[in-house]
Parts: C-alpha cells; structure tokens; sequence
C-alpha cells in the first residue's frame, strides 16, 4: 500500500520518536545532564547586573522572563507540542513561599492543590519526581518541589504561544493563556505583568486555586469579571489586581477572595459585593463597596443607602454587611425583608466596627461614635432576619422618629410557616434619641392568628435620649401574641419626653431570661410609670438585678402584671418610687436607701402574689387590695457594727438565722407574722425585733 506524502511523513516522525524511545540509559543521563548544564547557563545569565541579560532585555523586553522551550521528557515524547518553561515565575513562585505548606495554607480552600500534590511520594527535604525539563532527578528540594512540583501548579506564562508579549500594558500577556492553565490543573500562578482577558476566566468544577504576584499581576478586561466561580464552590482567588471588573462569586459557595486589588482598592480576606460586578460571596459584602457621597464624617457623611444596596448584593441564603467606622446617613428609612424590599427571604447580619456605650457619647458632641447609622431600619420579620452588633443608630436624619421597627406580618410571608422563628439580635449598639428606639410589634393580626417574635436577643445596649427606649406590644385585640427573648446588660438614660414608659411590654405570651437593667433619668414627666410589663402568661419569665440609678422621671417607679396564668419571677429589684403589682407574680425588691426616696410597694388585682424583702433594704407596704392573696417574706436584717458599717448578721433568738413570712389572717382582718423560734413555729401579730 502506497501511503500519500503526508502520512509518509506522520509515519517517518513515529518511526523516529520511536528511535529515540530506544536511547540507551546512559545516553538520557548525558542529555539530562546537557540541559542541567544549559539551565545553569541560561539562569547565571539571567543574574541582575549581567550584561546578556541587559543587552537581552533591552533587545527583546518580552523575553525579560526568559520563557524558553522544554526538551519533552521520555515519556511525554509523543505529546504533540511542548510547553514553555518559565524559569523566572518559577522563582517568583518559590519566593512567594518559605516552603511548600505556606503555600499550601494560603490556599487553604483550594482542595485540589493538596489533592494532586498527594500522589508525589516526597518526604523530608528531597523526593525523586519527573525533571521540569524532562528525564529523571533523583533529589529535589523542598524549594523546587514548591516552586515545580507542588500539587501541579500551572504557571500561566508557560501556556503563552509564540509570539510571547512583553506583559505589558501597551503589550499584555493573553488572558487566554490563564484559561488554558485553569483548564489544565485546578492551581495557577499567574507572574508579575499585564494580562489582557475577552472572556472571564472560569472552570465548572470546584476547588481552582489562583495566585497572583500581587499587585503587579494585572487582569484588565474593560468590561465584566475577569475571574467568575460560578456555581462552584471551594475557590480561592489571591494576591493580583484587576480592573474595575473584579471577580464575580455571587454565586459560588465557600468561596474567598484575598487580597485583591480591585480597580485600585484592596479587598483582603473578604468576598467584594455586587459594585463593579463583582458580586456577593459566601462571607458577606461591604458597604464601603457602595458608597456614593461623603467621606464618612459628621458634617459629610456617607450615603447609608450603601447600606440598602450592600443587604441587596447578599447571595440567596443572606450574610453579613461589614459596615465600616464613620458616619452613615440617609433621609429616608431602609425597609427589609418585605414583598419587593431588599434582604427577602435572607438572614442578615449589619456588622459595625466599634460602638461606645458608655453615657460620655453624649450625640452629637462627642467622638466615641464608631461605625453610626443614621436611617432607621424596618424589618419584616415573615420575610428575612435581621441583627445588628457594633453600631452606633439613630433615627433618618437624626429625629426622634422609631430607630429599629420589627415588624411581624401574616400577609407578607417569605416562607411556608407565617411565625418568625428565626430569631435576631441586636448587641453592643448603642441607640441615640428614638421613639422608640426598638419596636416590636406586628400588622394585620386579628382572630387566632398571633404576632410572634421568638428567639430574640438583645444584649449590651445602651439607649440614651427620646421618648421611649422599648416597646414590644401586641397588635391583636384578642392578646394573643408571643416574644420569647431575652434582654440583658441594657442600660437606659436620658429617656423620656412625653407619658409613655421608658420600657414597655405588653404582650399576651412572654418569657425569657432578663437581667442587668438600668433605668436612669428615665421615664415619662407628664406620664405614669418608668418601666410596665403586663401579660396574661409567663409560664417562663424572669427579670433580676433592675435599678433606676441617681433618678427616675415618671410619677411611679414600675408596674407588674400577669393575670392569667404561670409565675412573673422579679429578683433583686432595687425601686425609688412606688412599684404596683396584680395578677401571679413573686417579686424580690427593696427601696434604695441612701436617696430618701418616699416609693411604696402596692398590689391590685391580686390572684397570687410574694412580696420578698431584700436583706439590708426597706420594703414598706403601701395599699394591698386583697390582702389574703398576697405573702410577704421578711428576710433577716442587718445589724451594725462598731465601725458604722452593715453587715449580713443574725437574728436574735435561739434559732439563729431565720426567715420571717407576713401573711394576712382572714379570720382576725389583720396580718400575721410566722417565724421559728426555740425549734417550733411562732405566730405573732407583732413584728419580731
């Protein structure tokens, strides 16, 4: 058979590969060592200062990498086109790391580095691997491993055809070649230069790793990512710099970008959002990313509707907004959560850098003001959640209009169940004027159906100024509505312009564990009572340690009230004015002692109410309406001793230490007292000494 002129030929070089695949050993050991000798060659004349390398680069800048053919290897001898060797990436490579695991901890995410470096055999300092330039090295160290070898990295120059640019900006590497590498192995190095990109590079498979130079490893597309994930998740994209493109993971899963210059502004160790199409990432987004106006001062502040468009560039399931120091305004309030409002079916977190809460941050003298928002919030709670930490907020252009609104609706739900369940949390903020400053409530209930807040957290606040610090209320006629939260370490001063109570829950369903509240300066001057809660279940709520520091404004200090069923448990409440209770409650209390207040503890209403007295406080009983349903338990007092000071002591009598219970004697009309003494029970109409 006559074979045509071109198949002769393809036949001729089968022929001769196949000769060469006959060499003896010795002969590859020779012609190794023939390209070691020309790699050394090549590499002393790549030294800075020699003078081939400067006559080099001035004749030929885009060679200034020395990208040189690879002699192929034995057994890659029937590849069809070799790769260049970038000898001077790899060097950069190598110096990029001390070694081979710090490479491998900067691209933590990016499995597939560890996945295909798994199967090298190398141990300790030296391995025996396939020679970058082809036959067989016995040791290779851990430097060229890193640089070479480690888990197949791909340096992109090495996928550049001929001709091969200078990287440039007036002469850029192709972007192709970078796809080419992604496509070829799951880890990339990308060297110092211009690179030039039509098309984003991206790869439909997870776990790509790609590393730059840093800032010097330029991507510019003029137009669109230069970089997107995709769907895929696991990718790690570090140290370059792009155009205004950026790099789109809006829809990718655990995926990060680290330190990437984006249009000249660093993103290090976070996902940018959505501005220049970069897009939302798995860790959250940035307002700064979004701001428009304002340099973040407080006579030019920047626009809080960066705010709205960074909640707005969160992926499906939701994130965190970072929300740098500085001061954020807007005239008009940012709605959350509801139908066509930004934040729809997302779990949110507004993440401020600093808040002071202490009362020297008296707005808006002082400079203790940390990350400040000044808009206002609305939040559906049946369409997303959403807490805030680190902040410092005030009402749309600083009035005393309602800061924080949660707000439950049966008719505008996300989800398949209409209960917000979820749960926020609002934590070391610091909330300025307000009226009030969180609201907590819900629209369109009536009949069966509930406003429902669970799982709520509201922890290390301070509210200062406005008319009302607190309000949680049920909308329903019926009272039919739950908040099961908790409020701890609150601190209220300043509050209170008008007649409504610094603090006010008034709902049907309540529990929850509260603790550590201050309530100073606070209350309403034209009003009745500083601090209400009133419902008709508690089978669950405990409120400890509440004080009203160096004053209070309202008419009366407090109002208690469970009507219906379970315990409202009060411990150690410290009271100035008077205190009303009904319903079910056991309440621990005493007057503070050292401001000469006048308060008195009085019960309404009552089903089943204890009055606990405080060691070393006065409780003194005002009226008492149904006197047969009301205990009072006299704790034992304090003696002084020859200093002047109190101390916990005991009781005279045989019994030592005892409790003394105050309770009404139907059959008498007046109050009796019992206590132990000499070993048996004591009941006297006469108060014990």
């Amino acid at each position: 058979m006559t074979l045509p002129a071109e198949s002769a030929s393809e036949a001729e070089s089968v022929e001769s590969r196949r000769r060469r695949r006959r060499t003896s050993s010795a002969d590859s050991a020779d012609k190794v060592s023939g390209w070691n000798a020309r790699d050394r060659e090549r590499e002393r004349r790549d030294r800075p200062g020699d003078e081939l390398e400067e006559r080099s680069q001035s004749a030929h800048p885009s060679r200034a990498r020395r990208l040189r053919h690879a002699v192929r290897s034995e057994e890659n001898a029937d590849d069809t086109a070799a790769r260049r060797v970038d000898v001077e990436a790899r060097r950069e490579l190598a110096a990029l790391q001390t070694d081979r695991r710090d490479f491998l901890r900067k691209s933590a995410i990016g499995v597939g580095i560890l996945a295909l470096g798994a199967g090298l055999g190398y141990g300790g300092a030296s391995a025996r691997a396939a020679g970058i330039t082809g036959g067989t090295r016995t040791v290779i160290t851990d430097t060229e491993i890193a640089a070479r070898v480690i888990g197949g990295v791909r340096i992109a120059t090495e996928f550049i055809p001929d001709p091969v640019p200078a990287g440039t900006d007036a002469d850029p590497y192709p972007g192709s070649a970078i796809q080419a590498a992604v496509n070829d192995g799951l880890a990339v190095y990308i060297p110092s230069g211009s690179w030039r990109l039509t098309a984003p590079i991206s790869r439909p498979v997870d776990n790509v790793t790609i590393i730059g130079a840093g800032r010097s490893t330029k991507l510019v597309r003029g137009g669109g990512p230069c970089v997107s994930a995709g769907s895929q998740g696991g990718w790690l994209i570090s140290n370059l710099a792009t155009d205004a493109g950026g790099v789109d993971i809006s829809s990718a899963s655990e995926t990060r970008i680290s330190e990437v210059w984006v249009n000249g502004v660093l993103t290090d160790n976070r996902p940018r959002g959505a501005a220049a199409a970069t897009g939302a990432g798995y860790y959250g987004v940035r307002a700064a990313d979004f701001v428009t106006s304002g340099d973040g001062s407080r006579s030019n502040p920047y626009n809080a509707s960066a705010i709205q468009d960074a909640i707005n560039a969160l992926p499906g399931p939701g994130g965190t907004v970072f929300v740098k120091a500085g001061w954020w305004q807007g005239s008009s309030r940012i709605f959350v959560g509801g139908s066509g409002q930004v934040g729809r079916g997302k779990s949110i977190i507004i993440q401020g850098e600093a808040s002071d809460l202490s009362w020297f941050n008296e707005y808006p003298n002082s400079g203790l003001s940390g990350t400040t928002i000044a808009c206002g919030f609305t939040i559906m709670t049946t369409g997303c959640n959403v807490s805030f930490r680190n902040c410092m907020l005030i009402a749309e252009n600083g009035n005393d209009g309602v800061i924080l609104k949660y707000l439950y609706d049966p008719n505008d739900t996300y989800w398949v169940w209409d209960m917000s369940i979820g749960g926020w949390r609002i934590q070391d903020c610091k909330f300025m004027g307000g009226s009030p400053a969180i609201w907590i409530t819900g629209q369109n209930v009536s009949g069966f159906v509930s406003c429902q807040h669970w799982n709520v957290l509201i922890e290390r606040v301070h509210i200062r100024g406005g008319d009302q610090a607190i309000l949680i209320d049920d909308p329903n006629p019926n009272y039919n509505g739950i908040f099961r939260g908790n409020i701890r370490n609150m601190v209220v001063q300043g509050v209170g312009n008008g007649s409504n109570p610094a603090v006010k829950i008034d709902i049907a369903n309540l529990k929850g564990n509260n603790a550590d509240w201050l309530l100073e300066d606070a209350g309403p001057p034209s009003g009745v009572y500083t601090l209400f809660i009133r419902t008709a279940r508690t089978e669950g709520f405990t409120l400890s340690d509440v004080d009203f520091g160096d004053n209070t404004r309202g008419a009366k200090g407090a109002f208690f009230e469970n009507y219906l069923s379970g315990q409202m448990t009060i411990r150690n409440f410290i009271f100035r004015k008077d205190v009303d209770v009904a319903g079910f409650v056991d309440i621990e209390l005493g007057r503070a002692a050292q401001f000469g207040d006048a308060g008195t503890v009085n019960t309404l209403r009552e089903l089943d109410i204890v009055l606990r007295k405080i060691r070393g406080l006065p409780l003194p009983i005002g009226s008492v309406a149904t006197p047969g349903n009301v205990t009072i338990e006299l704790a034992p007092g304090r003696i002084g001793n020859p200093g002047g000071a109190e101390m916990i002591g005991l009781r005279r009598g045989t019994s030592g230490n005892r409790g003394v219970l105050k309770m009404w004697d139907a059959a008498l009309g007046a109050y009796r007292y019992a206590y132990i003494e000499n070993g048996g029970w004591v009941i006297s109409s006469a108060e014990p000494s």
